[in-house]
């Protein structure tokens, strides 16, 4: 506990000495910046070992470029990643305590209600869009 404590004493002096410093690292320009952060991330997945993860590394480059070309949007791509294995873990555990039996979801009332919110934000933006252009073709 005495540890922590000591850290966050010296993060709070590091961060009043360095909030100029760091401050300005946001003024650099993109074109700097990028062909940096490139570099760095290319020597750390190679420096792993594998020439996986310098795969995986442009892989996961060039899907980020994709969703970024045709207007993907990024922040619940990186909730999926966050939370799919949690979710897939705890799915799998109900399944193990119910015997396998998927209508447990349909059957206990607080799993049905998650079920129609999902699908409710799933396609309420659709169902909204297609109720709002048939009333403007019935104008």
């Amino acid at each position: 506990m005495g540890g922590l404590v000591c850290i966050n004493i010296f993060m709070l002096i590091q961060g009043r000495l360095f909030v100029r410093a760091f401050a300005s690292c946001a003024k650099i320009p993109v074109a700097v910046m990028l062909p940096c952060i490139i570099v760095v991330c290319c020597m750390g997945a190679y420096s792993i070992g594998t020439t996986f993860d310098s795969a995986a590394m442009l892989a996961f480059a060039a899907i980020g470029y994709a969703m970024k070309r045709f207007d993907f949007p990024i922040p619940p791509v990186a909730i999926g990643v966050v939370l799919g294995t949690l979710c897939e873990t705890n799915l799998r555990r109900s399944l193990a305590i119910y015997g396998n039996d998927l209508t447990v979801f349909l059957t206990r009332p607080v799993s049905l209600l998650i079920l129609f919110l999902c699908v409710l934000f799933l396609f309420g933006a659709k169902v909204k869009k297609l109720l709002k252009k048939e009333q403007q073709s019935e104008r």
